[in-house]
């Protein structure tokens, strides 16, 4: 397949820096000869819709944020416009893994994705601002007609259908999708792809037709959706999308595809479904579904406030009834799952396995709760604030501000995207109320279980299983009337409001600050959202782990949540949800503690919250067992994942007895056999009496922060503490060859692991620009595989702490295609120290490698993380500039001496490598700006 090729080469790239707004074309100025080929235009604020006369749509945001741009493209083409099961699918993995165009979309640094659903597909390439315009003319290529090579279907076909069998043995993907063909929704999955018809399209020549006919069909300019998000300029950007697309007519076969309205009556369910089905998994899932309607419609909004509300958080409704030490279940899942026109409300529950019956009623007496005596004001209010963070944390990034544009042009109106606060103002207790009375009902309601295949007999029909829970709910309501009726207070008055912003695109430097006899301070000021990112981190932790006690820290982290709101006077999780704050635990190689993503009004709040934390009186029992439950249940996730199970095996294997090499949730012995003393123990050797170390990003205003909480952070019976060293010590019985390190799964997975390099050296960054080069768009060893359709997934997993780390290669073969995977595999391997990549695929490679770094700079839960990472390895503020010097001056021959280190056949050398050019930071020193590099764009 054929994109229409223009070779440029851009090795590395300087975006300039935007601050101001950006012109707009007005009334009083005469148009551009360009635009003689809109049909309309509209300009709200930062964004411009456009249609061209030939019915293709065009959407602008400048979004100066950093050095990138997205460029999305969505054909109204989707799986329900099908006439051959999966042909959709099929055009768009030609299009992402075949086309002629991705080494020249590759040297300009973009990263590739495409996504198949119901109405449609979307094509994003994330990039260097400046190439934008050369991006688009790729994207203007997914209209003209495609030249498919022959060789390459098979290969693909093969793929999807390997895709398909995974999710199936997926226990967990198994059951959902088990519960949508219950409720009756199109039978496919939910990434799009058929059930059933794959296999018809084997045969080559009928396919390549097929596909011909669908492009044909579907891919014009009416069908057709461009948004561009970046750091662009408007009329630049439409003056070159006239000149790519503005000539382009609809075939006569083109069908032009009107999304369906699906504002009216929702057909629901006429009676209660039940399904019990018992196969490969570990533990039991309960599934219950509601019929709800789609996104057009006006309850849509409020049926996900619902979800929020019922699963959303730790204080979720049914987290707050079920979890903990006596509760029924060990894992809730709440979603509101929309496919097309029509969308359901998904409760997933993993409950207590001599608990199920429990479970299930609870489930449902919370729900009749709600309908009988209200909506809790606060816990709306609660939901509400957390749906609002969700949406601005889904802004942080530029394709994904690109996709909600696009969902909402196609729903109806582009500019609803950034309408959420002022609609979550408007509901009110009673729409849920409303919606709870309308659609949840027995008649509507579908619940599939999904168990192993031991468990105990269920003996129920549909209409005796509903009979029996129907009575038990009834019971359960009259016991605890008073708790129920306590938590659903009704005569509060709601406080939430959406915080008052406005957007500005000057970044700050990250800066460092510490306070007198206190912690050290690292922050970055930006007012793109409102929204702050904090982090209270301690070094340590897992690092000084044994084999007796892995999973202990995270452990110890979980048990401080619960005793932080268990206390009277203790902030509740519904408390600190209510302030649009979700607290994550962090458990690294070599640190730990906690962060939260927070709507910055209540960044003093959540931080004084935090500080209570870190000086907690003791641990009480409860605490112990509601932090086991916890970890036993995260355990058992990761069992179900074949590639989790996978991964941990090999890095257990290649770091021998080392911490790095055990997993942070440790194992179901060493977690079972923890005492509260030992928790204690473990708490005061690795939290009291040191000082955390404090990172905030985001809507901040200085330091100011810190004011009130000066003289409480000062302390000198605190100290500050430093990361530990730990030599590996190598593998347990060393290798003479690549075959001796491949770890062997079920499915066709089967992974290989290797010591890797240090946190903050030249050999990491090294590594980053090796994994573009053969895992990129057009990677060496990504190509070799998939273009044979030997292999289904195959990636590289990389994990670098101040000791050193690991890399991890992962792949599933398909069919008997194991043993060339493996020869293709090691032959690579070997030539990559032997002989240097070729100088434009090293260039592309660190280009590439450049691009995504400035894609995780987008996302400040990451940025955290990574701070504190380099900071442990000596570096600080100028930790991002170091790093993208580092890839600019890398040499081929560097990439060959880090593979021959550590990507080799018999055991490496062991021992610490120490980060280049170490610079501690001071003991105090006031907030000052970071050394900035005159020819380098800060990143966020």
């Amino acid at each position: 397949m054929r994109w229409p090729v223009l070779i440029l080469f851009a090795a590395v790239f300087v975006a300039s820096s935007v601050a101001e707004p950006f012109p707009m074309v007005s009334l009083g100025v005469q148009a551009p000869s360009y635009a003689g080929a809109f049909q309309s235009r509209d300009d709200q604020g930062n964004l411009t819709r456009v249609k061209l006369r030939n019915g293709l749509t065009v959407i602008v945001e400048e979004h100066p944020v950093g050095p990138l741009a997205s460029v999305l493209t969505f054909v109204k083409g989707g799986y329900a416009r099908e006439d051959y099961a999966g042909v959709s699918h099929l055009l768009d993995r030609l299009f992402l893994h075949r086309s002629q165009a991705l080494p020249e979309m590759g040297d300009l640094g973009a990263v590739l994705d495409v996504r198949t659903g119901y109405w449609g597909a979307s094509f994003v390439s994330l990039a260097p601002a400046e190439n934008v315009l050369k991006i688009l003319e790729h994207h203007s290529g997914l209209l003209r007609a495609p030249q498919i090579d022959p060789a390459g279907v098979i290969p693909e076909v093969r793929v999807l259908l390997a895709q398909r069998d995974g999710w199936d043995n997926s226990p967990g993907t198994f059951a959902r999708e088990s519960l949508q063909e219950l409720i009756g929704v199109d039978g496919r999955t939910g990434n799009g792809l058929p059930l059933q018809g794959l296999s018809a399209l084997f045969n080559t020549d009928s396919t390549l037709q097929k596909l011909s006919d669908f492009h044909q069909a579907f891919y014009n300019p009416g069908n057709t959706l461009v948004v561009i998000s970046g750091a662009i300029r408007r009329e630049t950007i439409l003056e070159k999308v006239v000149e790519l697309y503005g000539s382009i007519k609809s075939p006569t076969e083109a069908v032009q595809v009107s999304i369906s309205d699906s504002s009216g009556d929702l057909s629901l369910g006429t009676a209660f479904q039940y399904r019990h089905l018992r196969g490969n998994t570990r533990r039991p899932y309960i599934l219950f579904a509601y019929r709800l309607p789609g996104p057009q419609h006006e309850d849509y909004v409020t049926s996900v406030l619902l979800s929020y509300l019922l699963g959303k958080g730790r204080g979720g409704l049914l987290q707050q009834a079920m979890l903990g030490a006596d509760g029924s279940a060990l894992d809730i899942q709440v979603h509101l799952e929309t496919r097309g026109p029509r969308s359901a409300l998904v409760l997933v529950v993993n409950p207590v396995p001599e608990k199920v019956d429990r479970a299930e009623v609870q489930v449902l007496a919370q729900l009749e709760a709600l309908k009988q005596r209200g909506v809790p004001v606060s816990e709306l209010d609660r939901a509400k604030a957390m749906l609002l963070k969700d949406h601005y944390e889904e802004l942080q990034g530029l394709d994904q501000r690109a996709r909600l544009l696009a969902r909402h042009e196609i729903l109806g109106n582009y500019s609803n995207r950034d309408r959420l606060p002022e609609i979550l103002t408007r509901i009110t207790p009673q729409d849920i109320a409303r919606v709870l009375d309308r659609y949840f009902k027995d008649s509507n309601l579908a619940l599939l279980e999904y168990f192993p295949e031991d468990a105990e007999p269920r003996n129920f029909d549909a209409r005796t299983l509903l009979e029996t829970l129907r009575l038990l709910v009834a019971t359960v309501l009259n016991d605890e009337a008073g708790a129920l009726v306590v938590l659903h207070m009704t005569d509060e008055e709601s406080v939430f409001e959406p915080p008052e912003f406005t957007i500005s695109y000057n970044t700050q430097e990250l800066k460092y600050t510490s306070v007198l006899r206190g912690p050290s301070v690292y922050f970055q000021e930006e007012h793109v959202l409102p929204l702050v990112h904090l982090g209270f981190f301690y070094f340590g932790g897992r690092i000084n782990e044994t084999s007796e006690n892995t999973g202990i820290t995270q452990l110890l982290l979980s048990a401080l949540l619960h005793r932080a709101v268990s206390g009277e006077k203790s902030i509740t999780f519904s408390q600190l949800e209510g302030l649009g704050a979700e607290v994550e635990i962090v458990n690294k190689l070599d640190f730990f503690g906690f962060q939260a993503t927070i709507l910055s009004t209540n960044l003093e709040q959540v931080l004084g919250t935090f500080l209570d934390w870190s000086r907690l009186s003791g641990l009480e029992q409860d605490d112990l067992e509601s932090a086991r439950q916890e970890v036993l249940a995260l355990q058992a996730r990761e069992q179900e994942s074949d590639q989790e199970k996978l991964l941990r095996a090999a890095r257990e294997e290649v770091l021998g007895g080392h911490p790095y090499g055990w997993s942070e949730l440790g194992t179901a012995e060493t977690i079972a056999r923890v005492t509260l003393e030992e928790l204690e123990n473990w708490r005061a050797a690795q939290i009291l009496e040191f000082h955390p170390l404090i990172v905030v990003r985001g809507d901040v205003e200085g330091t100011s922060f810190l004011r009130d909480f000066v003289a409480k952070l000062s302390d000198r019976d605190f100290q500050k503490r430093e990361p530990l060293k730990k030599p590996f010590t190598g593998p347990r019985d060393g290798y003479d060859s690549f075959a001796d390190r491949v770890v062997e799964g079920p499915q066709g997975h089967w992974g290989m692991a290797f010591q890797g390099p240090a946190t903050g050296t030249k050999q990491e960054a090294a590594m980053d620009v090796l994994k573009v080069a053969l895992l990129g768009a057009n990677g060496s060893l990504s190509t070799s595989l998939r273009n044979q359709g030997w292999v289904d997934q195959l990636q590289i997993f990389q994990e670098g702490g101040l000791n050193g780390g690991s890399l991890l290669i992962h792949l599933v073969s398909l069919d008997e295609s194991g043993e060339a995977v493996r020869e293709t595999l090691f032959n690579q391997l070997k030539q990559l120290s032997r002989v240097p990549l070729r100088e434009q695929e090293f260039l592309r490679a660190v280009v590439g490698a450049i691009t995504r770094f400035h894609i995780r700079q987008q996302f400040g839960e990451d940025y955290l993380t990574e701070l504190i990472r380099n900071v442990a390895a000596g570096r600080g503020v100028d930790s991002w500039e170091r790093y993208l010097r580092t890839l600019r001056n890398l040499r081929r021959e560097d990439v060959m001496s880090m593979a021959g280190q550590f990507l080799r056949e018999e055991e490496p050398g062991t021992g610490i490598q120490e980060p280049e050019e170490r610079s501690p930071e001071p003991e105090f020193e006031p907030e000052k700006p970071a050394f900035r590099p005159p020819s380098l764009r800060r990143p966020r």
